[in-house]
């Protein structure tokens, strides 16, 4: 995780002008939008419960996520790396959901 969150803020840091730049690290999709005024700072956005894949466009960020980029944060998106609900992932955490 540490080394994901490394490699995007090195992305984010070669940005000069505010841009997108989209791509996959071990097969995870991810997004990470940088404003041509950027204050050095960054919002990750994980992705919450989705059946299928997410995948990421080229064009305007939603408009939650891009009061950020006005605010001059670069903002990074990735969904988790598997879809739908993951039982084992909340095992791990003690069980603390139940699901049927």
């Amino acid at each position: 995780m540490r080394k994901l969150l490394l490699l995007l803020l090195m992305v984010a840091a070669s940005f000069c002008l505010g841009k997108a730049e989209l791509g996959a690290l071990q097969g995870v999709p991810f997004r990470i939008d940088v404003p041509e005024t950027w204050n050095q700072s960054l919002v990750v956005y994980y992705h919450g419960y989705s059946p299928g894949p997410v995948r990421f466009k080229q064009g305007q960020l939603d408009a939650t996520l891009a009061e950020f980029t006005t605010r001059s944060y670069a903002v990074v998106q990735s969904p988790y790396s598997r879809t739908g609900w993951e039982r084992d992932s909340m095992n791990r955490f003690g069980g603390c959901m139940s699901l049927p």
